[in-house]
């Protein structure tokens, strides 16, 4: 038996699906890394107040995920993968916009977004997988999409990475002195580049249709504790 089960992406809806799913993880695991190194490397922040800015997302993020659930009977995966998507694509400008001389609170608002957006679009794309996958293999979907989004975040690291380093490099050699500034204009870019990614993301969104009736007898919250009991 094979450890990932490709034949899932026979359904178009199902490939579709997981093509989001990799943009919005790349966008947003991105966001997770680059805005914490923006607050300690340019702003001067600890790691523990630079983590404590994170908590508003989270909390955005556990407050719409009931909400997520319940609307997805109603509306189906594509307004709500469309909706988190522009969420996060707000956030990710307007911190393109923050400078380090700015105040920590600038911070709250596109944290908000980003936490909003996420929890817009996760539960109704997990659900949307797993109803359009073929039925009898449901139980392979979860070890190919865990597998993927490990290696998606990590190339979100490194990418992202490679892209600040170089940019610096750019706005450093070109006159922006001192560093610092090169930096911060090298930050900027790389929000940027997120919020592309996240636009990307939304036009892929929105080929997204309801699975056939067949799949649909599925609940998100069903789906979503059968997600939990394959990961275990």
């Amino acid at each position: 038996m094979a450890l990932l089960e490709l034949r899932v992406f026979r359904s178009r809806q199902f490939t579709l699906g997981i093509l989001v799913q990799w943009v919005l993880q790349l966008a947003l695991f991105g966001m997770i890394f680059a805005v914490p190194y923006f607050m300690q490397r340019l702003m001067g922040m600890s790691a523990f107040e630079a983590g404590f800015w994170s908590l508003p997302q989270a909390i955005a993020s556990g407050i719409m995920m009931p909400f997520s659930g319940r609307l997805f009977d109603r509306a189906g995966a594509r307004p709500l993968v469309v909706g988190g998507l522009i969420l996060i694509t707000a956030g990710a400008y307007m911190f393109s916009m923050i400078d380090p001389s700015d105040s920590s609170w600038t911070f709250l608002l596109p944290r908000i977004l980003l936490g909003l957006g996420s929890g817009m679009s996760f539960i109704a794309l997990n659900t949307h997988l797993i109803q359009t996958a073929p039925k009898e293999l449901v139980g392979r979907v979860t070890s190919l999409t865990s597998a993927a989004q490990q290696v998606v975040s990590s190339f979100a690291i490194a990418g992202l990475t490679t892209f600040l380093v170089s940019r610096t490099d750019y706005y450093a050699s070109h006159g922006e002195a001192p560093v610092p500034n090169a930096m911060t204009h090298a930050f900027h870019n790389t929000y940027q580049l997120l919020a592309v990614i996240a636009v990307a993301g939304i036009l892929l969104a929105v080929t997204l249709k309801r699975p056939a009736a067949k799949n649909e007898g599925l609940t998100p919250d069903e789906a979503n504790k059968t997600h939990v009991i394959i990961m275990e």
